[in-house]
């Protein structure tokens, strides 16, 4: 029996090598398939996310980026030529709170499953994709706004926020929350009313934009009119910021928000007393303010200055 003794030792020892390569393989490709791109609320995120990332995904060259911020967004428009492009926008707000407000604008929250993270899809009630919403933690997320059709249709805005799940790989963290010292947080329900408004208008729903605006607005056909005369010469809106104005002058019932958009009026408003109504073909800051009526938050005015 002894002269086996020593063949014994060498199988457990080949056998214990063995396991233990496996065992090293094993947490090796566990490592790669969990490596992390974290994402940095600090730093341009069209550094973070290339556009070779997001011309894979919608299938389109990308041929410039534009980077833009504000308190709580971060965002990156990608364009396909001068006029059509996809966005993303990373938040410092509450994920689950971004979904609430979602639901109060009686959008369906859905999933999709070739997006591989915790997200949620909403859609309007015109069956259209309004933003994909990727959660990075608790309290940010990055959401893919819904932009031109010529850029990304339906199809290429699900797969675009699959590809960019998979490049960002976010762990499914529970981090504890971000302390802020603000006087007053925008609500996210807020920030989605205004954007919802200029969506509106952007998608020729103009009757539903001036429902959207306060009693001062509306209650009066002639103003009705004139605000929808005016929107139906917009041909082209689209928000790249929002960021609380002056918040520690809010009221529980009025609140102001510095609103940057992208903005093209139809050449027919040229000849009108203030040619184009005041903006110009391109970048226009406003200031926009909402008053609660009802307990429904209300466009309330539209001003060059807070």
């Amino acid at each position: 029996m002894k002269k086996f003794i020593p063949y014994i030792v060498a199988g457990v020892l080949i056998i214990g090598g063995v396991f233990a390569y496996i065992i090293t393989r094993k947490s090796d490709t566990a490592k790669t398939n969990n490596s992390v791109v974290m994402l940095d609320f600090g730093q341009p995120l069209c550094e973070q996310i290339p556009s070779s990332v997001v011309a894979e995904a919608i299938d389109k060259e990308i041929t410039n980026t534009t980077t833009n911020s504000s308190s709580t967004s971060n965002v990156c428009q990608y364009y396909i030529d001068d006029t059509n492009f996809v966005t993303l926008r990373l938040n410092t707000l509450n994920y689950e709170n971004q979904k609430s407000g979602q639901i109060t604008l009686n959008r369906t929250i859905n999933t999709d499953d070739q997006i591989q993270t915790d997200h949620f899809v909403a859609v309007q009630e015109n069956g259209l994709i309004n933003d994909i919403v990727i959660k990075i933690n608790d309290n940010m997320f990055l959401a893919i706004d819904r932009s031109s059709t010529k850029a990304a249709d339906e199809n290429a805005v699900v797969t675009l926020a699959a590809k960019v799940a998979e490049f960002i790989n976010n762990p499914d963290t529970n981090t504890s929350e971000t302390s802020n010292d603000s006087a007053i947080v925008p609500e996210p329900q807020e920030i989605d009313i205004v954007q919802n408004f200029f969506q509106l208008i952007k998608e020729k729903d103009i009757s539903a934009a001036v429902s959207s605006m306060s009693s001062k607005n509306t209650t009066d056909d002639s103003v009705k009119q004139a605000w929808g005369v005016q929107f139906n010469d917009w041909n082209s809106v689209n928000i790249t910021s929002i960021e609380a104005s002056m918040p520690t002058d809010w009221s529980e019932s009025r609140h102001t928000y510095k609103v940057m958009m992208d903005v093209i009026i139809d050449s027919s408003a040229a000849n009108l007393p203030i040619p184009y109504y005041g903006y110009e073909n391109g970048q226009n800051i406003r200031f926009i303010s909402i008053v609660k009526e009802n307990g429904l938050w209300k466009i309330d005015e539209i001003a060059t200055g807070p």
